[in-house]
């Protein structure tokens, strides 16, 4: 063996061809389907349907642009596939998407035209492929709720341009002032975001803003309350769930103080040490002792898979642990629990930002609850609870137990700003 090979470090010096400037694109774009002229002039008379269904909305405001609804095929959903060539700020460009694989597109009388013009005559690979990708063209309608109390949530559509942002809000107050309402309460859920309190007294009125282009919704307030816990059953337990405990280990004692076990529980009779039985047999529902008992045993993470697989109808999901609102960071945003409870069909989603203090989370969600009982909006409701633990904290009315003694908590935004709420507000 060379003296050299014998070295337990190596210098391997680099070569000019180790570096070089990698291929940025990704390739040719894919194309879905042929688009042929058959093609291109089905999609061409949509757009020029939307058109001509907002003819009379134009006319009456002419600086608002309306809202078109464009559907992308299921296989072409993907981030990197959208049309942005074809649906670019010279056409009609997206503005926001509702449901899987549609897009909402912000529309004029010459974007429209252009649009149209476009898809006979761009024969470019790349306007190809984004063309490929879409299945329709519709004029967007908005929804229309009347709530019984006729207290309405009305949402207007931002547009991502100053100029027509600005003539659909002046455009809906101008509309107001003809029915009477000249100071509309507005919503300030967040950036972005249009959202206004009305009484719908007048019919003339829910029809006005519901061919109003630039209304996105109208709408109840939602409602909460607190509901009864469910499980969602995924299969039987199997002994390879619960392994036998290991001899010679010791494991420690935990008192449950709940419905019980069953005495001829197969799974969770080994590691029970004892069993004290106030309640006859016959009248025992050992479910919700079996569950705690059972997380005890062989408690695990609860993993983006489970997530998945349920099929919820929650308005809003609470997520109160630590970091709950991190994950990874791909090309869709933010993997983590809120998409999969998005995913499992949940409206909101509360989370956490970092790693939240036990007793000051203790003292919020009550509050936040509190609000939610009170009609308030989840965005609300956040709102609220938090503003009230800051003004605590500045007045030195929070306390937590040391070794030093009660020390009463400063107003750091570790112990109030940590929820955020993603979703609908």
């Amino acid at each position: 063996m060379s003296e050299g090979s014998k070295l337990p470090l190596k210098v391997v010096p680099p070569l000019e061809r180790d570096f070089y400037r990698p291929h940025v694109g990704g390739g040719a774009k894919k194309i879905f389907t042929p688009v042929d002229a058959d093609f291109r002039a089905m999609l061409s008379s949509q757009v020029i349907e939307v058109r001509d269904h907002f003819v009379a909305a134009f006319k009456a405001f002419p600086a608002v642009p309306a809202v078109a609804r464009a559907k992308v095929r299921s296989d072409a959903v993907a981030k990197s596939h959208r049309p942005l060539k074809v649906l670019s700020t010279k056409t009609c460009p997206i503005i926001g998407a509702e449901g899987l694989g549609e897009l909402l597109l912000s529309v004029t009388p010459r974007g429209l035209e252009n649009l149209a013009r476009a898809i006979e005559t761009d024969k470019t690979q790349v306007g190809i492929a984004n063309l490929s990708t879409l299945e329709s063209f519709e004029a967007y309608q908005p929804s229309v709720e009347m709530p019984a109390d006729r207290i309405a949530k009305v949402k207007l559509f931002r547009h991502n341009n100053p100029d027509f942002d600005a003539a659909v809000e002046e455009s809906f107050y101008q509309m107001l002032r003809g029915f009477g309402i000249r100071e509309p309460r507005e919503l300030r859920y967040g950036r972005g975001l249009k959202i206004y309190k009305l009484e719908l007294r007048q019919p003339e009125l829910v029809q006005a803003l519901s061919i109003y282009m630039g209304t996105q919704s109208v709408g109840p307030f939602p409602m909460y309350q607190p509901v009864r816990s469910a499980a969602v059953p995924v299969r039987s337990a199997v002994p390879e769930d619960f392994p036998l405990p290991e001899a010679g280990t010791d494991y420690p004692l935990i008192g449950v103080v709940d419905s019980g076990t069953a005495v001829g529980d197969p799974l969770l009779s080994p590691w029970r040490h004892a069993r004290e039985v106030y309640v006859p047999e016959a009248d025992q529902d050992n479910s919700h002792g079996s569950f705690v008992s059972g997380l005890i045993v062989h408690s695990r993470s609860l993993t983006l898979d489970d997530i998945y697989a349920l099929h919820l109808h929650a308005r809003l999901v609470v997520l109160s642990a630590c970091s709950t609102g991190l994950g990874e960071i791909s090309g869709d945003g933010v993997a983590g629990l809120s998409r999969a409870f998005f995913y499992a069909g949940s409206a909101s989603v509360l989370t956490t930002l970092w790693d939240i203090a036990d007793r000051p989370t203790a003292m919020m969600l009550p509050r936040f609850y509190s609000a939610l009982q009170h009609n308030q909006t989840p965005s609300e409701a956040l709102r609220t609870a938090q503003l009230s633990m800051l003004n605590d904290l500045r007045r030195s009315r929070l306390h937590i137990e040391t070794l030093r003694g009660t020390v009463a908590l400063p107003p750091s935004p570790v112990y109030w700003a940590g929820f955020t709420l993603s979703g609908e507000p």
